[in-house]
């Protein structure tokens, strides 16, 4: 046991079986849990199993347990977890190839775009497991493997059952956690359900269709209020975005961006920048109006700077390099890797699953 930095949280480094289904298996790995002693009369173990997957639980330990309702922490033990591969339980990271995979072209609405996206998903696959290293561990970071360390520590613990609290991928880890091992659950609750009666191309269409349609509702709202519909030129919020969008894909715009040196530098903003963007800014409130008004200062002014720093800002990009900002909470290596095992993307040679792929994704362009 050792004390988390900066908080009140103290964490314990387990050492559980790297395959928990084959006993003839040795290998091993450090997953760490922190843990904040009930205050008051104990009642059990109260585990948040944050979303991703990828995503850091450590880190959220205090925030999260601040906004709980204080009789939450006063009667039970507060639970967070690296999930094994992430933060301090392995710290897998594939920072440059992520980077350079997300700044690519992933139009699709033609031949050779579908052919450039096939090679950038090779060569990102490739780079990712060589800049992540320990490429042995990938068959065991899918969420099968991860709900049996929580099921370790719970035995470790002496506890009969726990408190489950999962939010998105954590309703995926949770629900399986909770199919495999029934008996040991006091109570779960899951936050933004992944419905896991959908294959993974299903539930990307579901996605996929969503975001369009939060779009669609962040330009009209824009619409109807006087104040962001003048920002707009005077004109529509959907016109003014499908214009850029027509534009771009016709070609990318160099634009200057200000340095802060006060030089300006050229760079490049595409078709695809402006749908990072765009998809990046749909999780809350604050992050669609700064959305609506990077549109605005470039349909105004022509203006793509503030497009720009929203999209370095998404991909955690200093916005003067251009070099990838390592982010310690959140790994893609990990968010593929989990991805990869838990569902099942067609047959065949990565080729033939790649071009199956591609066209499952037509129904939803």
């Amino acid at each position: 046991m050792f004390p988390f930095p900066d908080s009140d949280f103290t964490c314990v480094t387990l050492t559980v079986p790297l395959n928990h289904f084959d006993p003839n298996d040795s290998r091993t790995l450090d997953v760490v849990f922190a843990i904040l002693p009930a205050t008051g009369e104990r009642k059990g173990i109260f585990v948040t199993a944050t979303g991703g997957p990828g995503t850091a639980g450590l880190t959220s330990a205090d925030g999260y347990t601040a906004a709980f309702d204080p009789a939450i922490p006063e009667h039970f033990d507060i639970v967070f977890f690296d999930q094994r591969g992430v933060g301090q339980s392995g710290g897998l990271q594939c920072v440059q190839a992520a980077t350079t995979f997300y700044l690519a072209s992933w139009d699709t609405s033609t031949v050779e775009g579908e052919n450039a996206l096939l090679e950038t998903a090779r060569i990102f696959s490739n780079d990712c497991v060589t800049e992540m290293g320990n490429p042995e561990i990938l068959p065991y970071l899918g969420t099968e493997q991860a709900v049996e360390d929580l099921e370790f520590f719970r035995q470790v613990m002496g506890d009969e059952k726990i408190w489950l609290y999962g939010e998105s991928y954590g309703t995926q880890y949770s629900q399986m956690y909770a199919a495999a091992h029934p008996d040991h659950l006091a109570a779960l609750i899951l936050d933004g359900t992944v419905d896991l009666t959908l294959s993974g191309i299903e539930y990307y269409k579901q996605q996929a269709t969503a975001f369009n349609d939060v779009l669609k509702l962040t330009l009209t709202s824009c619409n109807e209020d006087e104040f962001c519909a003048e920002s707009m030129g005077g004109g529509d919020a959907i016109t003014a975005y499908d214009t850029l969008a027509a534009q771009l894909k016709q070609a990318p715009t160099l634009f200057d961006f200000p340095l802060p040196s006060g030089e300006l530098t050229r760079r490049t903003f595409t078709f695809s920048d402006l749908e990072t963007v765009a998809a990046g800014s749909l999780y809350a409130e604050t992050q669609r109006m700064l959305f609506l008004r990077a549109l605005a200062s470039y349909s105004q002014n022509k203006n793509l700077v503030p497009l720009a720093r929203l999209l370095y800002s998404s991909l955690a990009l200093d916005p003067e390099t251009l070099q990838a900002i390592p982010d310690p909470t959140y790994s893609d290596a990990v968010f593929y890797s989990v991805e990869c095992q838990d569902y099942s993307y067609f047959s065949g040679t990565p080729e033939e699953r790649a071009e199956a792929y591609l066209r499952a994704g037509d129904e939803v362009d």
